[in-house]
């Protein structure tokens, strides 16, 4: 949940575990009111813990708060001016084949609802990244290695794109690269040093669940601190498999690692498939498009929502979202992304 005073404050989501309440009284510090004299929010769920995102989203959402100050329409309206930014920006920057599928993966609803309606970082984080991606492409490394270190302030995955801009340079080339990451990600910190900016990470690692059918199944058999394991051991794992075969294919291994990571996380928002989704000019993924399409099956969580903090994650819905990404990321392990008619027509030429 993002609240007005430019902070965070994360919601951790689980059917096993009881979600506490905090009277109004114990978190008047945290409550403002609007101008039209409503009082937000009336309860802070889990209103003693720090935020869990790092201190980019932070620096974000408390400049936007310095001129919306309690007006939600002006925070929104700031918010969404950002996003037009940075989608006009990376749009401008595309060549005709990567814009047509750009358009293409903004129009998908996960980021139409999620990303610009519903204000998710993970949008802002997800533009960034391909910002930085484009701009490496033109030959501009410095500018790009200083977009993706802030693009990792916000939120953690975009350091999967490092190797992009990272590879077919010299020592000297990556050193300085990576010296201009991570000058921009210590800038960004250090204002946060002691703040506690970890601080609760541990815990919602341990205790979010929602919407993860591998976490559901393995949850039959085993103890949640097990499968929780168990679940990081097998993402590991794949995550080696992936780089090991396509280290070569950066764009590839980085989409499809997210892929994996997400399916093998107990915790899967759909808000979570902004990133790859927004890759899909550079990485074409029958799992990332099928994906997009099963997740809204998701949807229909909706209707066991109670009102009390406890999401139903109903096991055929599981299966229905889950089960043809796993087969379509199979399909993409041994194939390779998606190939669109003028790359057949290549492919052809060459081997004819």
């Amino acid at each position: 949940m993002h609240t007005a005073i430019g902070g965070t404050v994360g919601l951790p989501v689980t059917a096993l575990t009881h979600i506490p309440t905090f009277h109004k009284t114990a978190n008047d510090h945290l409550a403002f009111t609007t101008e039209d004299g409503l009082v937000y929010p009336e309860v802070v769920p889990y209103g003693h813990m720090h935020t869990i995102y790092p201190p980019g989203a932070q620096i974000i959402l408390g400049s936007i708060t310095l001129f919306s100050s309690t007006n939600e329409m002006v925070f929104k309206l700031i918010w969404w001016a950002i996003i037009m930014v940075l989608l006009f920006a990376v749009i401008r920057l595309l060549d005709d084949h990567h814009r047509t599928l750009f358009l293409v993966a903004i129009s998908c609803p996960v980021i139409l609802f999620h990303g610009i309606m519903d204000m998710h970082l993970d949008m802002i984080m997800a533009l960034l990244t391909v910002l930085s991606i484009i701009l490496n492409s033109k030959g501009r490394p410095l500018l790009a290695s200083g977009i993706l270190g802030f693009a990792i302030t916000v939120k953690f995955l975009p350091v999967l794109a490092l190797p992009i801009l990272l590879r077919a340079r010299s020592w000297d080339q990556r050193l300085k690269l990576l010296g201009v990451m991570c000058a921009v990600v210590a800038l960004v910190y250090v204002p946060f040093f002691g703040a506690g900016v970890f601080g609760s990470l541990s815990t919602f690692a341990q205790k979010w669940q929602s919407n993860s059918a591998l976490y559901s199944l393995l949850r039959v058999f085993f103890d949640d601190g097990i499968v929780r394991i168990v679940m990081a051991g097998m993402g590991l794992a794949g995550l080696i498999k992936i780089w090991w075969m396509y280290r070569a294919q950066p764009l590839f291994a980085m989409t499809s690692s997210i892929i994996v990571i997400l399916l093998c996380s107990p915790v899967v928002h759909p808000w979570y498939l902004i990133m790859p989704l927004m890759m899909l000019p550079f990485a074409p993924l029958r799992s990332t498009l099928v994906w997009g399409a099963t997740i809204c099956i998701y949807g229909i969580a909706y209707t066991n929502y109670k009102g009390d903090g406890v999401w139903l994650d109903h096991p055929i819905a599981l299966a229905c979202e889950f089960l043809p990404v796993v087969v379509a990321l199979v399909i993409d392990m041994r194939r390779g992304p998606l190939l669109f008619r003028d790359e057949h027509r290549m492919n052809s030429i060459a081997t004819s």
